[in-house]
């Protein structure tokens, strides 16, 4: 049996964290799919559908967590975008409701300018919402939502020529 995993070289470069924005569509409405080197395509490939999310500094992040079950065999990737809004308002609010009946997909770009798609094949869901006014003047008063979904692969890249197909004007 050959051996599939290729050397991952040291990088010298050190990488930023955090989200530079986060683009969300309805599941429904995108066909991703993944092609040989693991690059994701869309399909219709236009921004007509996709909002643009862009959280405060150092608030939102994405997680693409490997499960393995050693009994039954299998490995899920547990995909999550958390994202902090600041200043909870009726449009916001309205966002909200509309998520929690609603399957997403969606493509998280962080400060490295990587663009990581999320919740394919199976979409992503609106888990958890928490909104509120803080109780001290240095508190949020706004929300936090997270969208997440079990999938049968890890996050793809987005190519930037892709990235800026579908990227909101």
């Amino acid at each position: 049996m050959s051996n599939p995993l290729t050397t991952v070289p040291r990088d010298a470069t050190k990488g930023t964290g955090g989200l530079a924005y986060i683009l969300i569509a309805q599941y429904a409405d995108y066909t991703p799919t993944i092609d040989a080197s693991g690059y994701a395509t869309f399909t219709p490939s236009s921004s007509t559908n996709w909002i643009k999310v862009v959280p405060r500094k150092e608030t939102s992040s994405f997680s693409d967590d490997a499960k393995t079950d050693i009994k039954n065999g299998s490995v899920v990737w547990n995909q999550k975008v958390e994202m902090v809004f600041s200043r909870y308002q009726q449009v916001l609010r309205n966002n909200i409701k509309y998520m929690g009946n609603s399957e997403f997909i969606a493509v998280a770009v962080d400060q490295n300018s990587q663009a990581w798609l999320l919740g394919y094949p199976n979409g992503l869901d609106m888990i958890t919402s928490t909104a509120g006014s803080g109780t001290a003047p240095g508190d949020l008063n706004g929300s936090k939502i997270s969208l997440e979904g079990n999938q049968s692969q890890p996050a793809a890249l987005v190519a930037a020529a892709t990235l800026s197909t579908i990227t909101p004007s």
